[in-house]
Order: structure tokens, then C-alpha cells, then sequence
């Protein structure tokens, strides 16, 4: 409501052609090229049926990310994070349902928690906004599974850091799940893996059997350290 309030005043413009209407026009949405990455989200190899046969904490788990946070992605993501355009939560979560598969009927929606001095901060939750529409969209369950523990900051921190922090960043919110749930664990953006590592441990820890991390965009390689 109050996206639509302010875009009385501030008119969302196209990022892409600068068209009057909305923050993507349709005719640039549709030229967004995203396709899922076969490459491993933690370790950088090559996927085998979309699973790393490498990475101990993500093996047997299914890995779905739609592209790099470059680009168009870059500008959109970070418009709606550092310069609170929330109606970009929309946008997002359309790209999702154009380009993620199919998931069995009876899947989770499992967030990544964000931290509350961001949520504060910005006023919304924006990984909640993103994956509570699509999971809408999809007719897929929105289980806010994990509650988050602290608030360290996990941008400019080292590979090593953001590990350490992951590994006590979060907690179940319930003692026991349903075994044969296939759960989708989903974030926005992912740079080491770290967080996915942290929450598939409590998935399994709490009985899931089938799990799925999803995330829309991946940091480029090369701006890791």
C-alpha cells in the first residue's frame, strides 16, 4: 500500500528503458535472460542433476539459483534493499514462477531469516516479500521454518567469517517436521553458501528428508574472497 502511495508522488520508472509505469516494464521483463546455473553454489563445480557430488553439507540436496547478481539483477536488487522499492518484491517473485520447475504438490517454502536490524532498517522483509508471493503464486505451503539468532553482519566479511557466523546465525522453530515434505529453502541472494549449509544442517537435524535450496541471484565469482 504505501509502494503504491509513494508511487503518486515518485512514479516507478522501467530501469531497463526508462517506459513510465513500472519498475520493469513487460516489454524488458520478458528480456530478462535467466537460466539455472549448473554450477555449485558453495565449491564453483559442475552440478550432476542439479546436486554437488563435492560439498559434504549440501550432498544429496538439489541446487537451483537463476543467475549473477550483474547487470539489470544487480540494479533491481539493489533498489529494492538499499532504496526500499518494495514493490521490486513483485517483480522478483514473477521471475521465480516463470523460470523455476515444476515442485510436488505439498512443498514448503523455507526462508532464509533475515536479520531484524535490516528488516528496521528498511522496513520490510524483503526474502519474506519475495517467496511469500510466490509461494502464493504457486499454491506451495510458506513455512517460516528458522528464526535468526544475531545480527552480525555478513557484508565484507571473509569466506571464513561468514562460515562461523552461519553456523550459529540460526535455530528451528519446531522440534519436529513432516519426514516426507519436500522443502524448499530459499534465499535472495547467495555468496558462499554459507547460510544454505547452516540451514540444510537444522532441515536434517529436524527430520527432512527432501530439500531444495533456491535463490534467485548468485555474487559473481570473481567478487568473492
Amino acid at each position: 500500500m504505501l509502494d503504491s502511495l509513494f508511487s503518486t508522488f515518485a512514479p516507478h520508472y522501467c530501469l531497463s528503458c526508462g517506459r513510465f509505469g513500472r519498475q520493469i516494464c513487460d516489454y524488458c521483463f520478458y528480456d530478462i535472460e535467466l537460466s539455472i546455473r549448473e554450477t555449485c553454489m558453495v565449491c564453483h563445480r559442475l552440478l550432476q542433476r542439479q546436486q554437488c557430488r563435492t560439498c559434504r553439507n549440501l550432498h544429496r540436496v538439489r541446487q537451483i539459483v537463476l543467475g549473477e547478481r550483474e547487470g539489470i539483477l544487480e540494479r533491481m536488487m539493489d533498489e529494492y534493499k538499499f532504496a526500499c522499492r518494495r514493490e521490486t518484491h513483485r517483480v522478483f517473485a514473477q521471475l521465480l514462477d516463470v523460470h523455476m520447475p515444476h515442485f510436488p504438490a505439498g512443498s514448503q517454502i523455507v526462508p532464509i531469516p533475515t536479520a531484524p536490524s535490516h528488516i528496521r532498517r528498511r522496513g520490510f522483509d524483503h526474502t519474506r516479500d519475495i517467496y511469500k508471493r510466490f509461494a502464493t503464486t504457486r499454491e506451495l505451503a510458506y513455512a517460516p521454518l528458522l528464526s535468526r539468532l544475531h545480527n552480525d553482519a555478513q557484508f565484507g566479511a571473509t569466506a571464513a567469517q561468514r562460515r562461523y557466523q552461519a553456523a550459529r546465525a540460526f535455530k528451528m522453530r519446531a522440534d519436529e517436521i513432516d519426514r516426507g515434505a519436500h522443502y524448499l529453502l530459499c534465499d535472495d541472494i547467495v555468496t558462499t553458501g554459507a547460510s544454505m549449509s547452516a540451514g540444510v544442517k537444522l532441515l536434517r537435524e529436524a527430520g527432512a528428508q527432501h530439500i531444495t535450496v533456491v535463490a534467485l541471484l548468485q555474487q559473481p565469482w570473481k567478487n568473492q574472497k
